[in-house]
């Protein structure tokens, strides 16, 4: 993936379909000009590069996602005591709250950039051997921009194509369509990026990052699994998100890795348990910074530690879980440069997310190498566990998966479950297999249990509306066919 991030990204007026209103007021516009590009395989390379790059700012998985994601949830909190950050920890959240317009606005510009890639790649002078995958790769990414955009805010604007001049771009003002219609085509994307995306084996090393066909079926499980929980699910969902599953498990190109710190070990990044995962390097490549807002100043002098981990959660994790909690969190010890702290000396003090470590990088700037995971092969398992529950309460091999992953940490195999028992367990497995890593709000949403674990965990104004964040009224007062969400 350096090969990627070295690359320049071809400016080519390519912007959000709503985006911020200086876009409205730009002096300039540069179309792509169909009749010269793109015309060869480097063309295509650029342009899907540009897509991957995107995914790596702070407004985007750099930051931002986490926030939405895990401080609005029980695994992590905030140091601020107001602002758009504090909102979402506090469920004080408004529709001017600008980490949701970041969002919204970042995802539509990506959207936007991919489906230029769909409609411009097959007219390239190229046989369609060599276009089919540059357009599997923008319609994994389309499909994973919608994924986020549905799950955080419900229904939205649906847009396959790109307008071709800036009149056609000013008068789109899109409504919102029904999540049921973002899935079909989710799905559809996926299916189509599953059978084009070569497979991991065949990414070239520098190029590590790429989709693979098996990022595609891990992702359409997710998708998959995640309609079956919704009102328009379709009857064979979670069959279908098993499926998928078996489909990773069995492709013979990923297994966890033997240690569970080795998941986050930057020198073995893109790894046998990576399945897709935002990239960062250190200079001239793009560096990441989560080490930055989630590492104490007392273990990297650099830091800023803005989300500490919820003290209820450290409480909670199981003391038998003697090798996951002795390496996601930092509780007490010693730092980098050799000064020793303590984050328990109170009931109320907080321990902070020790999973994004880089003792080179991060030692002496607030940059880092640690790439954000996307999905990885322990949730894969686990999902799979999930969804046979589902399909068969009886099935046995249910308790394949999630086994494989408490193996690894010695913990000893679950059996006897019933289906609400057994669920549960995936659930506790998944908080404490994948915490901080973006997982936990989806997770809590499906499964139905969004309000009864926010509260348990002191939240007391989080209500079910809240499963939606509300529509940035930026967008709004931009495209005025966008109506709110209930509750806000």
């Amino acid at each position: 993936m350096k090969a990627i991030i070295k690359l320049i990204v071809v400016a080519v007026g390519l912007f959000t379909l709503a985006g911020c209103k200086e876009f409205l007021v730009e002096k300039t516009f540069t179309n792509l000009n169909q009749n010269i590009y793109p015309k060869s395989e480097g063309d295509l390379r650029v342009l899907c590069n540009g897509l991957y790059n995107m995914f790596a700012v702070n407004e985007h998985y750099g930051r931002s996602y986490l926030i939405l994601s895990d401080v609005y949830s029980d695994e992590l909190t905030t140091i601020a005591l107001s602002g758009p950050r504090y909102e979402i920890q506090n469920t004080l959240i408004t529709p001017a709250n600008t980490e949701l317009a970041m969002v919204w606005s970042r995802n539509f510009t990506i959207i936007s950039r991919a489906n230029v890639v769909v409609q411009q790649a097959p007219t390239a002078p190229l046989p369609e051997a060599k276009i089919q995958p540059f357009v599997a790769e923008a319609r994994f990414i389309r499909a994973l921009c919608y994924f986020e955009l549905v799950k955080f805010f419900g229904d939205v604007p649906l847009i396959q194509s790109q307008p071709t001049n800036l009149d056609s771009l000013l008068a789109l003002k899109p409504v919102r369509s029904p999540q049921k219609d973002i899935y079909k085509l989710m799905v559809d994307d996926l299916k189509f990026a599953e059978t084009y995306l070569p497979k991991e084996s065949a990414i070239p090393a520098t190029y590590k990052g790429l989709a693979s066909t098996g990022a595609a079926s891990a992702l359409l499980a997710k998708v998959y699994l995640t309609r079956a929980y919704l009102p328009f699910a379709e009857a064979a969902d979670f069959q279908d998100a098993a499926a998928a599953c078996a489909k990773v498990i069995n492709s013979g190109s990923y297994d966890l890795f033997a240690n569970y710190a080795d998941v986050f070990d930057v020198t073995k990044k893109n790894g046998i348990e990576h399945i897709f995962s935002i990239q960062y390097d250190q200079a001239p490549n793009r560096s990441g910074a989560m080490t930055a807002f989630l590492t104490p100043v007392q273990v990297y002098p650099r830091s800023f530690g803005v989300f500490p981990a919820e003290r209820k959660f450290y409480n909670d994790f199981p003391a038998t879980d003697v090798i996951r909690k002795k390496f996601v969190f930092y509780d007490q010890g010693v730092g980098i440069g050799g000064a020793s702290y303590n984050f328990l000396t109170t009931p109320t003090s907080t321990p902070f997310c020790a999973k994004y470590r880089d003792d080179v990088l991060a030692a002496a700037s607030t940059n880092d190498r640690c790439n954000y995971l996307i999905v990885r092969f322990a949730d894969v398992l686990l999902m799979h566990s999930e969804a046979l529950n589902r399909v068969n309460a009886a099935e046995a091999n249910k308790y394949t998966g999630i086994n494989r992953v408490r193996a690894r940490v010695k913990l000893p195999p679950l059996s006897g479950l019933d289906q609400a028992a057994f669920e549960n367990a995936v659930l506790d497995e998944r908080h404490w297999e994948l915490c901080f890593e973006g997982k936990r709000r989806d997770d809590i949403i499906r499964m139905g249990k969004f309000v009864s674990i926010l509260t348990a965990a002191g939240n007391t104004n989080v209500k079910e509306f809240n499963r939606y964040y509300p529509v940035p009224q930026s967008e709004i007062d931009i495209n005025t066919n966008l109506k709110q969400n209930t509750g806000y």
